[in-house]
């Protein structure tokens, strides 16, 4: 698949599903110029996130912090969100912010081929089962397995779009069935994970 290929599919898809389409959003890169992530880089992202995300939900970073260093995961924890877990009395926009992590978690679970669900589905319930906090992660991480990359691609592709789609509604456009911070997580962790250029908290998100 390549770039007017994936626009097109997209467009199509949102045309069906009746968000708005942008017909001079440009293309995204070609796969070509993308390194796409292992199925190990992307499991370990995803239990990572698995544990920022209680810190939207009354976790300390102290413990966030000491629940990944039981699992040997420290390593992958990136800068922002080592500063999250290193300021103490976090405010309730930065709780939020936290919370929303639930949503790229969605995008990573949904890229192995943990969750069968569309570009606006809701985020399931289940994701909390599948990386639950003090549970031996590695396991599931050396037999993770990607979808095709042809399916994350076009998935890269769709999000963007609807993300423009999110960030019109806000200026009187048409209300999706998502809200935009959950569309925007997505979008985050779907284009990290097709291979964008930049490290997890540089993935550039405009529209």
């Amino acid at each position: 698949m390549d770039a007017a290929t994936a626009k097109r599919s997209s467009e199509d898809w949102l045309t069906a599903a009746g968000v708005q389409v942008n017909s001079a959003l440009p293309q995204i890169e070609e796969p070509s110029e993308f390194t796409p992530r292992s199925a190990r880089d992307v499991a370990i992202r995803a239990w990572v996130l698995g544990h920022i995300v209680y810190l939207g939900y009354g976790n300390t970073g102290k413990e966030v912090l000491e629940q990944l260093e039981a699992v040997h995961l420290t390593d992958a924890i990136s800068p922002r969100e080592l500063e999250l877990c290193t300021t103490d009395d976090l405010g309730e926009q930065q709780k939020a912010w936290a919370a929303w992590h639930a949503e790229a978690l969605h995008g990573c679970a949904w890229a192995l081929g943990m969750v069968d669900t569309g570009p606006l589905d809701d985020c399931p319930d289940m994701l909390a089962r599948l990386f639950k906090v003090k549970t031996d992660p590695w396991p599931s991480i050396e037999s993770a397995s990607l979808r095709s990359y042809e399916q994350i691609y076009a998935r890269a592709d769709t999000l963007y779009r609807i993300h423009w789609a999110a960030v019109e509604s806000r200026f009187g456009g048409k209300p999706l069935s998502q809200p935009e911070p959950a569309i925007v997580m997505r979008r985050h962790s779907v284009e990290w994970v097709a291979g964008a250029p930049y490290d997890w908290d540089d993935v550039p998100l405009d529209t």
